[in-house]
């Protein structure tokens, strides 16, 4: 699991457009970081150190899909 979020988190920090366009990906990968951290302080350290919530933050504001926004919000609201 902590060896994989930084691997989502390459993903989600994607900056080539073709990886943007495929909004199915963003979404699971948001929605798999919400449930790693879900009760998990272990997992919500490690998001940290990655810089997940900012990652998610950026997200949340800038991607053009409504259910990529939405599971950011859902996955910011488990790290809280």
């Amino acid at each position: 699991l902590l060896t994989v979020m930084p691997r989502v988190l390459d993903i989600l920090n994607t900056s080539d457009l073709a990886s943007r366009d495929t909004s199915a990906l963003f979404l699971w990968c948001t929605l798999f970081l919400g449930q790693a951290w879900r009760h998990n302080s272990n997992a919500c350290e490690k998001a940290v150190l990655i810089d997940a919530p900012n990652t998610l933050q950026n997200l949340l504001t800038n991607h053009d899909s409504p259910e990529v926004r939405a599971a950011c919000a859902y996955a910011l609201g488990t790290y809280l």
